[in-house]
């Protein structure tokens, strides 16, 4: 199970970068309200979930080796294309998301956290 001291000093720094976060009552999904998508998508901003793996930060959240996923709202469209490594109506999305699919990131649990998590996943959104 994660250190809940290391997830809510995560919170708090990504609080500090975004108007909207909240996180369930064992920590486990961090949601985050408007999310600024990148010039070339349908909407101007997003709703993103993130689960957290069980040994975060040690493991990145949303990697599919790890049983994590992170969520954005279903009916994204970027240049009036769905974009790779996004699925809608997958098993792992529940209705009204869409499943952000990771198979690897870099990271480096000592430096990454929430915030650089949100920046990354925003820079894959600018070239899908």
């Amino acid at each position: 199970m994660w250190n809940s001291s290391i997830v809510i000093a995560h919170l708090r720094h990504l609080s500090t970068v975004c108007d909207r976060v909240s996180a369930s009552r064992d920590l486990s999904v961090i949601t985050i309200e408007g999310v600024v998508l990148p010039p070339g998508w349908n909407r101007a901003h997003t709703r993103m979930k993130v689960e957290l793996p069980e040994d975060y930060p040690l493991s990145p959240p949303g990697v599919n080796g790890n049983l994590t996923r992170i969520l954005v709202e279903a009916g994204l469209r970027y240049r009036g294309y769905k974009p790779a490594d996004y699925y809608e109506g997958h098993q792992w999305a529940p209705p009204g998301w869409a499943w952000w699919c990771y198979q690897k990131m870099e990271w480096n649990p000592g430096h990454d956290n929430l915030v650089s998590l949100l920046e990354l996943v925003r820079t894959d959104m600018s070239k899908p």
